[in-house]
């Protein structure tokens, strides 16, 4: 039933159109037409726009282009404006950039200034304290151990603060005239060997109350860099080497005497400078003495260098003295030995010496023309000499006590008179062959010959008066 009703269903449809039915068809093309008619129409409406659209499009397209070049025109006239401005801008921040760049140089000078003054008061409060750096602290705990167990019956650790009560005032006071002394010290630096060597903190010693502080070396010798005061004050400060001096260093008492420079093994070898309430030597030192090429500067305003032996001026050297004369030759043992010395008034000897006396030959010049050559002693004229009084005047024999005495020839305005003088005065002589043999003769003839009396200081100059102290200066 269900079969059959299908194909009959199939059948009437078929049939249906076959029949034509025309009303439908129709209706049906219509339908299309309209349909068609519509596309068409829609696609000419479609190209009407597009092409309306373009126009707009190319019409605006030129409004566009007109603004353009309008908002161009504006835009270059506001740069042009703006560049003017820039300029006067940048003329204005030049301008205030110099005066900024000024205030900040003078700005960086004074900091600059303030900074100098802060490292000067850094270093200031640096020798005050002390005068010298706090040790470093070592870490090798088995070493500071070892150290510590030596030290437990010989002495005990004191504060720092302690440590520097220790010093005498009078030798802080001194020490801030001087220079600071630390490890970096070259010549302390060359014998620390810091795998050896620990820094402890202030020891004080039962024995004899010296107090140190500074290195140590693993066998409980005081090695490297330290600083010791002992029970008077006395301090020293610099380089350690077993227990002892060494390297460079200053020991300094509380009277203000002190030494500073180059040690070995505990004695003063090397470069140095001592000062005393006297004077100051700086120089060469060899076994703890003035040794070498040096300087003294006396405190009275004398000075000397030139060389030393043991301690005394030996060899070359010039001693000048307060007033301006001096002495320059040779010395032994701190006295004159050979030399000149020239006076404040422009005399001066040069010749030998004996124990700072004018001994032995020598010439001794008043000017020019008044000079006396020959042999001395005790300061005067002793032995044979010839004195010059004038370019053509002279008296030339023995003398004794800077007179005439002995055989001599006196030559006079080219007069001569030979003969035998007595403490100044012809006992006896021959004058152009005539024979002089009276002192009231002799008196009376040199008076007749205007031959000047050499007992006389007019006549015979001294070469050494009271007034010349210097010379027996040493």
């Amino acid at each position: 039933m269900g079969n059959g009703l299908c194909a009959c269903d199939k059948n009437n449809e078929n049939n249906l159109i076959k029949k034509g039915d025309i009303s439908l068809i129709e209706n049906q093309e219509n339908k299309n037409i309209n349909l068609q008619n519509n596309q068409e129409q829609n696609n000419i409406n479609k190209k009407n726009h597009e092409s309306e659209t373009s126009s707009n499009n190319n019409h605006n397209n030129e409004e566009n282009e007109e603004n353009e070049n309008n908002n161009n025109n504006d835009n270059n006239n506001a740069n042009n404006n703006n560049d003017e401005n820039n300029n006067e801008e940048e003329e204005n921040n030049e301008e205030e950039n110099s005066q900024k760049e000024s205030k900040d140089n003078d700005d960086g000078a004074e900091e600059d200034e303030k900074e100098e003054i802060k490292e000067v008061s850094e270093q200031e409060e640096n020798v005050s304290n002390d005068n010298e750096e706090k040790p470093k602290k070592n870490n090798n705990d088995e070493l500071i151990n070892k150290f510590d167990d030596m030290m437990k019956n010989c002495a005990k650790y004191i504060s720092y603060d302690e440590f520097h009560n220790l010093i005498k005032p009078e030798i802080l006071e001194k020490e801030k005239s001087l220079d600071i002394i630390n490890q970096e010290n070259p010549k302390i630096k060359q014998f620390i060997d810091e795998t050896k060597i620990i820094d402890r903190p202030p020891l004080l010693f039962y024995s004899n109350n010296v107090a140190y502080k500074g290195m140590w070396n693993i066998n409980g010798m005081k090695e490297g860099f330290g600083i010791l005061i002992d029970k008077d004050g006395n301090k020293y400060i610099g380089g350690w080497k077993e227990d002892k001096f060494n390297g460079y260093g200053r020991i300094i008492s509380k009277n203000g005497e002190y030494y500073e420079g180059e040690w070995i093994n505990g004695v003063i070898e090397g470069e140095g400078k001592y000062c005393n309430k006297e004077y100051i030597y700086t120089g060469k030192f060899k076994s703890n003495k003035f040794n070498g090429k040096g300087k003294i500067k006396y405190n009275n305003g004398m000075t000397y260098e030139g060389n030393f032996e043991n301690g005394y001026k030996e060899g070359k050297g010039k001693l000048i003295f307060e007033d301006g004369s001096y002495y320059d030759g040779s010395f032994k043992s701190n006295n004159y030995e050979e030399g000149k010395f020239k006076f404040k008034d422009g005399r001066y000897y040069s010749g030998k010496w004996t124990n700072n006396n004018i001994e032995g030959e020598g010439k001794f010049t008043w000017d020019k023309n008044i000079y006396y050559r020959g042999e001395y002693k005790n300061n005067m004229r002793n032995g044979k000499g010839v004195y010059h009084f004038g370019e053509k005047n002279k008296l030339d024999g023995k003398w004794k006590n800077n007179l005439p005495h002995g055989e001599g020839v006196l030559t006079y305005e080219n007069k001569k008179i030979e003969g035998e003088f007595r403490y100044g005065k012809i006992i006896k002589g021959y004058y152009d062959k005539e024979e002089i043999s009276s002192p009231k003769k002799s008196r009376k003839k040199l008076k007749s010959l205007n031959i000047p009396n050499q007992s006389k200081k007019t006549g015979n100059k001294k070469e050494v008066s009271k007034s010349d102290k210097n010379l027996r200066k040493k």
